[in-house]
């Protein structure tokens, strides 16, 4: 397990060029000294626990102390990536400073500065960060109403709103340090809270009963219509993603695991879950199903859409579903108008069918499709008059199409094709 922390934590440091307050050679030495000894190695485990709970997202690039561990480590933001650092033994990081110094000659505030408890906040209930959330207050009408201890060291938890005992217990308080004003997202709050900065002062806020906070449009709105996108990032490899829910336009830079920036195209255009693309022939569709499981990255055709639905997947995950416009059908490739593509989805089914290509019915040997493993890979159209052949497009010269009742299977042994006659 130390050897594992010991690697996260020197390839955390190797995308800088430089550490500050010290040469690279000379941090790489001090953390490795500080990991064979216990008590430092606990405290290389709790760093890692609340990287979770810090976001550079929307924050100016610099260093912040991790108020957690009472600022013996510390966070970069660069670019809005956020990296993981730990001070020397008996140093800490004050927010401000470009370097850790002696316990002797820094200090490290308990909070970040913020409002005072219930002012300005809505009714609810609220961690208490100064006794580090093992308590909480309430409020009601912007008064304190009461406050109250966790048992058998809980903490406040604010994604389910009630005190929570384990081993993931995370009570890092947000601040406003290098953020601008405006709302923003509670990290580690399932996106059920939020705060609001002003003059680097935080005023802490929970969503009402079934809505959550929106970060696109800066404020709490019911729970269906609403995205959560400090999750949108979990599981994800860094790069550009999607999200179901949210605006064609809007997509996510995804880094470690965590957001880092909420990024949207230019006028006119969409993400297709890959890149900006000009919206003229599609759009996205919210109702669209689609399964990944065995398909290749790329669009696929949706079912049950009279050709109009596809879909997009990367690693065997749906990233988003969109639908040609009011005129166009999706051929496999694009959205082309329907004059030039025969639909025929509902009998592309490839349940028990051999692997290889196969003429979809009722087409007069136009259009085909690719099965493998029971699953429809993909789905073709010859061109102009051209048939498909049961291997390829030819002219209809070359093959004589009959009624598509009646089919045999082939003994071609490459691609194990099935014919229509």
């Amino acid at each position: 397990m130390l050897w594992a922390v010991s690697v996260f934590l020197i390839l955390l440091l190797l995308p800088l060029k430089e550490c500050t307050g010290a040469s690279f050679r000379g941090l790489l030495s001090s953390l490795a000294e500080n990991m064979e000894q216990s008590r430092e190695s606990a405290q290389h485990a709790s760093a890692l626990k609340n990287f979770r709970s810090f976001s550079c997202t929307q924050r100016k690039d610099g260093l912040y102390p991790d108020l957690s561990s009472e600022c013996s480590s510390y966070y970069r933001c660069l670019d809005g990536a956020v990296y993981s650092y730990l001070c020397p033994s008996g140093q800490i990081l004050t927010y401000g400073s470009d370097e850790c110094r002696p316990k002797t000659e820094a200090s490290c505030p308990e909070v970040p500065p913020a409002t005072g408890p219930c002012v300005n906040q809505p009714d609810g209930f609220y961690p208490n960060y100064s006794e580090k959330c093992r308590a909480y207050y309430g409020c009601q009408n912007k008064s304190v109403v009461g406050g109250w201890w966790c048992e058998r060291g809980a903490v406040w938890d604010l994604s389910t709103g009630s005190c929570k005992s384990g081993g993931d217990l995370v009570c890092s308080p947000p601040s406003c340090w290098g953020l601008p004003d405006g709302p923003h997202p509670s990290p580690a709050s399932s996106c059920n809270a939020y705060f609001v900065c002003k003059n680097g002062v935080r005023t802490d806020h929970i969503c009402a009963y079934q809505t959550i906070f929106d970060y696109y449009h800066k404020r709490c709105m019911p729970n269906q219509s609403a995205v959560c996108y400090d999750q949108g990032c979990e599981g994800k490899i860094n790069g550009l993603h999607s999200v179901p829910k949210a605006p064609c336009h809007v997509y996510l830079r995804c880094f470690n695991g965590a957001l880092v920036g909420l990024e949207s195209c230019p006028q006119n255009y969409i993400f297709d879950g890959q890149q900006c693309v000009l919206a003229n022939n599609f759009s996205c569709w919210e109702e669209g199903q689609g399964t990944c499981q065995g398909l290749r990255d790329g669009i696929h055709a949706a079912p049950n859409s009279e050709c109009r639905g596809f879909f997009f997947c990367r690693h065997q995950q749906l990233i988003r579903t969109f639908k040609c416009t009011q005129g166009l059908v999706f051929n496999g490739k694009e959205c082309v108008r329907k004059e030039n593509f025969v639909c025929n989805s509902q009998s592309i089914v490839c349940t028990n069918k051999t692997d290889g290509y196969h003429t979809v019915e009722k087409t007069r040997c136009k259009s085909f499709y690719l099965c493998r493993g029971g699953v429809k890979m993909s789905v073709h159209t010859c061109p102009g008059n051209n048939m498909f052949d049961g291997e390829q497009c030819v002219d209809p010269v070359l093959h004589q199409c009959l009624d598509n009742t009646r089919h045999q299977q082939t003994s071609n042994l490459t691609n194990r094709v099935t014919r229509s006659f």
